[in-house]
């Protein structure tokens, strides 16, 4: 009996895999429907007006903050002070491989559960993990492309040249490591991922953006940014995700919008169809 139970096990998970693409497929014309969908009239739009003076106070703050660049990557840049040091140590926290492949998995792993033998309320805790590790991916992903076409177009030297060619220094659709500094691409990550969790747990924001830009500035430690890419980079990461959330709020994916809120909240709903991946949201 053990042996007949152990052979049915295994073909029951044989089963589990060889489905999983056809349920990965199904998910994936979901969510493309979703997005695709008209939104409705009566939602709020996805860029605000208080969103365009975020924006335009983060461009301020990175005009402001240029003036120090040279001066702030000369005395932190190769200083031994220990929390300088520290930092200088951690700054790889900022590259985005880990998170996208984080939250991949765990999107893997949900998509891999039989849905339809859960009750509703396990579906709609399923379908909240998926569809908040799926859009933790797009954000994090989605913003580094746009910040490495950032660096393209603008071609900054970075602190390391700052003996030659000074802070100011610019060679658009100059391809390489040398005239990628602004923005940060290790900030922009931090960025978006302090918007994640501060859309996850926004009675926690303040510590959120605090660590994140502690982090952030380890890039100028390392020598690697100036300060005014750091906060560039930074403030792109996190309202490029701010503005995907409230576009998947306006589809009813993921997201939902509460009254005249700048953040919207997660949308706790199960796929009332059964199936695997987003499915139907009631």
């Amino acid at each position: 009996m053990q042996k007949g139970g152990s052979v049915a096990s295994n073909v029951n998970v044989l089963g589990q895999v060889a489905a999983f693409p056809g349920r990965l497929m199904r998910t994936a014309r979901v969510v493309i429907r979703r997005l695709a969908a008209a939104p409705a009239r009566n939602r709020p739009p996805a860029w605000t007006d208080r969103m365009t003076v975020l924006a335009v106070l983060a461009w301020t703050g990175v005009v402001l903050i240029h003036p120090f660049d040279a001066v702030v990557v000369r005395a932190v840049g190769h200083s031994l002070l220990p929390p300088l040091v520290v930092l200088r140590d951690i700054t790889n926290v900022g590259k985005s491989f880990a998170y996208l492949m984080a939250a991949f998995s765990v999107a893997l792993i949900v998509s891999l559960v039989e849905w339809n033998r859960l009750g509703r309320r396990g579906r709609a805790r399923l379908a909240l993990i998926y569809s908040q590790s799926v859009f933790a991916f797009g954000a994090i992903a989605l913003s580094g492309v746009m910040a490495n076409i950032l660096k393209l177009l603008v071609g900054r030297a970075r602190p390391k040249l700052l003996a030659v060619y000074g802070p100011d220094y610019r060679e658009a659709l100059h391809a390489g490591y040398d005239f990628a500094s602004f923005p940060s691409g290790h900030s922009t990550t931090l960025g978006a991922i302090a918007a994640v969790l501060t859309l996850w747990f926004p009675r926690w924001r303040l510590p959120i953006w605090a660590v994140a830009l502690v982090l952030a500035f380890s890039r100028c430690a390392a020598d690697a940014h100036y300060p005014s890419d750091v906060w560039g980079g930074f403030c792109f990461g996190f309202l490029f995700t701010l503005f995907l959330a409230r576009l998947l709020a306006r589809r009813g994916a993921g997201f939902r919008f509460s009254h005249a809120r700048l953040l919207p909240q997660l949308r706790y709903a199960a796929p009332s169809n059964g199936k695997n991946g987003m499915g139907k949201v009631a």
